[in-house]
């Protein structure tokens, strides 16, 4: 897959990119809103080989830097349903200047348009206003809440959001 916006290329991350891989996957906002916990680069690397193989990992490249990701997965909560469930990660410093919304509006597109998907699925940790309020704007609906959802970093145990966008 490689997808162009005005900005920004979506495209497949390689073994190259596993310094800015590392820097979003262990930065401290990926902690907070992840169960998963910080790696190693030798786990690390494994993570990213294995994401690539299975095609569930886009990378988001701005000037051939790559400053973001964006995870497709099934949506396990339908049935026979083409449904896609999208999570979203970006370097603190491409914080706040518009990068992420730029691209979940192609990869949803891409998504609506090239994979026939009928709905597109978010979970969003309640604590996390800011990704509530991106999915929102795009246009989401909530159609569920969590409670005591999944356990995060530091035994922290977090209620989540579900959205929706229907084709």
């Amino acid at each position: 897959m490689l997808i162009r916006t005005e900005r920004l290329v979506l495209k497949t991350p390689s073994h190259t990119d596993i310094k800015a891989f590392m820097e979003i996957r262990n930065s401290e906002g990926y902690l907070c809103f992840n169960p998963m916990p910080k790696v190693d680069e030798e786990t690390g690397l494994h993570e990213l080989k294995e994401q690539v193989t299975d095609g569930s990992l886009t990378g988001i490249f701005y000037s051939d830097e790559l400053i973001g990701m964006i995870s497709l997965h099934p949506d396990n909560l339908r049935y026979r349903i083409n449904s896609m469930n999208i999570s979203y990660a970006l370097h603190p410093e491409h914080e706040g200047k518009g990068y992420m919304t730029e691209a979940l509006c192609s990869m949803i597109d891409y998504l609506f348009n090239h994979i026939q998907c009928e709905i597109i699925v978010a979970r969003v940790f309640a604590c996390n206003s800011k990704s509530k309020r991106l999915i929102e704007q795009l246009g989401f609906q909530q159609e569920g809440f969590i409670h005591r959802a999944v356990r995060g970093n530091g035994d922290v145990v977090h209620d989540d959001y579900i959205f929706a966008l229907m084709r």
